[in-house]
């Protein structure tokens, strides 16, 4: 008991101590800092998080978190550990919270399914959009400097042309939290997964690995999001919740249309060549992520996968 305290304890500490290098980074010199460095320390910072609450459970996963929070607030400042404890914490403790949950029937154990897991995430990154929308509106003080530092950038992007040419700093202050929960969401989607991959390299992990091939929102999730993407391109209302929202459900489609290429790929002849060149096109140009999302928001419907797999056995019969 007292081990497994010391070591989500342990846990949480190293978990502040990489978010406060990821922030001190770019607050030293926003311009010159490697973005990849520091979204490496921001993932780094909630992979202790979910490594404490994935392989010690829920209760491990509470002691690291407000460790982490404590530390925090003793050795940086209180409004950086309340900062802590909303984007890493709880984010972190609701997923935790879900992925462990199972039930038992004929004697078989059934986790909790992907597709619901990437529900609370969807929610989670929407939530973190709409906290980031209260502070930003909230502080009129952090709003002006933001506004005044991207001033500075506008017409830069303004000489560019196009889309940029009626850019103004308030209107990328104004769109800024849209991007922030799916942004985070993708961070803590990635230290989930590292930390989960790490737990089971030491056969720490209490659950399986959930089988992301099997993503499949259900046909109502797809319906609303054709119906939010609607509203906001003919309504100019609420911009950055519907883009949060927009954001959030495209991410999960495009991976489920990644979840259709991988099992339509497993007839390709040479389908590990095959599958780097589409993603190496993805990471070329931006339309086909749009393509892939597009291709998932239809097997929502469709059920492209199930319909393979039927195929073999109507052969049979």
């Amino acid at each position: 008991m007292i081990k497994d305290i010391s070591i989500s304890a342990s846990l949480g500490i190293a978990s502040t101590l990489f978010l406060s290098l990821s922030l001190i980074g770019a607050g030293e010199n926003a311009v010159n800092t490697n973005a990849f460095q520091a979204l490496s320390l921001m993932t780094l910072s909630v992979i202790p998080l979910f490594i404490a609450g994935l392989g010690w459970g829920l209760t491990g996963g509470v002691v690291s978190v407000v460790t982490g929070a404590v530390v925090a607030a003793a050795f940086i400042a209180p409004l950086f550990s309340l900062t802590y404890v909303l984007t890493c914490g709880l984010p972190v403790l609701a997923i935790t919270r879900q992925s462990l949950l199972w039930r038992e029937e004929n004697e078989k154990i059934f986790w909790y399914p992907v597709s619901n897991l990437f529900g609370v995430w969807v929610l989670v990154s929407i939530t973190l959009s709409c906290m980031a929308i209260a502070l930003l509106y909230m502080n009129e003080e952090l709003r002006n400097a933001l506004i005044t530092q991207f001033d500075q950038i506008i017409p830069q992007l303004q000489k560019q042309g196009g889309v940029f040419a009626t850019v103004t700093a308030e209107k990328v202050v104004w769109l800024m939290p849209q991007f922030f929960g799916p942004f985070w969401g993708i961070v803590l989607m990635m230290g989930g997964c590292l930390a989960q991959g790490v737990l089971v390299r030491f056969k720490k992990n209490v659950r399986p690995s959930p089988e992301f091939s099997g993503l499949k929102m259900p046909k109502w999730v797809a319906i609303v999001t054709i119906g939010v993407f609607v509203f906001g391109t003919f309504f100019n209302v609420a911009e950055p919740i519907i883009g949060a929202v927009v954001l959030t459900l495209e991410i999960v489609f495009f991976l489920q249309g990644i979840g259709v290429i991988h099992r339509v790929s497993r007839s390709w002849k040479f389908r590990s060549a095959m599958l780097a060149a589409v993603y190496l096109i993805m990471i070329l140009m931006f339309w086909p992520v749009l393509v892939v999302a597009l291709l998932g928001l239809v097997d929502s419907w469709v059920g492209f996968r199930e319909r393979l797999d039927a195929i073999p056995s109507q052969e049979e019969d």
